[in-house]
């Protein structure tokens, strides 16, 4: 009798760690799903995002998080920054459309897709790896600075500021260094040639925050016709 009890609560106890274990499996499930996988850091002008499963866009919010299958879209004069998990940063020109492919939360390998548009983005740990697809072509990146660009005729063209890219699509692969730009097109293998980077347009450089307070230095005189600087603060609109 005294076996039979011993045994049954033992099957007692066994039950409840499992199923405290399955609830704790499926809890750290549902908190790295809701964690998101990055962040909409800069919102400048029109800014929308489609979420994963969604069939129309909807007007995004700074500091907002990025989920797996989201696609985000910046309009006319509008720009964008998202801040992956993985410390990845991508910023978006206007009239741009990123699809988040294929990015799991602190998983350090990530799959986007530039639909439409320009994106700079930089990877800066070696261990991350970053792929972003266009339509035309693949770009494979480590440890890197790069701009890519999808055209409406279907041309892919990358430009590499630091590091290097493996550009590869369906007829062939090619090393793009610091300093070349590489084009693929559906009908044609990756090609490169040297470029001249101060020559381009740095768009990128200006899809940053901006603090909410702003400090205007500015020299007066007193009544003794000393000079002394004051600091203005004023919040910008």
């Amino acid at each position: 009798m005294r076996k039979k009890m011993w045994l049954g609560g033992m099957l007692v106890m066994l039950s409840l760690v499992l199923g405290g274990a399955a609830a704790a499996v499926a809890a750290t499930s549902e908190s790295a799903a809701n964690a998101g996988v990055g962040t909409l850091t800069v919102k400048i002008g029109r800014v929308e995002i489609q979420r994963s499963g969604q069939a129309v866009y909807a007007p995004a919010e700074k500091g907002g998080l990025i989920y797996e299958g989201d696609k985000i879209k910046t309009g006319e004069l509008a720009r964008a920054a998202i801040l992956l998990d993985d410390g990845s940063l991508i910023r978006l020109n206007a009239n741009s459309e990123l699809l988040v492919k294929d990015k799991k939360p602190g998983k350090q390998k990530s799959r986007l897709q530039l639909m439409l548009g320009q994106l700079w983005a930089k990877v800066t740990k070696q261990e991350n790896s970053l792929e972003i697809e266009t339509p035309s072509a693949v770009a494979a990146i480590k440890g890197t600075q790069l701009e890519l660009i999808f055209t409406p005729d279907g041309k892919t063209v990358l430009i590499v500021w630091d590091g290097l890219v493996n550009l590869s699509n369906a007829l062939g692969r090619l090393l793009v260094h610091a300093g070349e730009q590489g084009t693929a097109g559906k009908n044609g293998a990756p090609v490169v040639i040297p470029v001249d980077l101060k020559s381009l347009d740095q768009w990128f450089e200006t899809v940053v925050e901006v603090p909410a307070t702003q400090t205007l230095k500015t020299t007066v005189k007193d009544k003794n016709g000393k000079e002394q600087t004051l600091d203005l603060k004023y919040n910008k609109k």
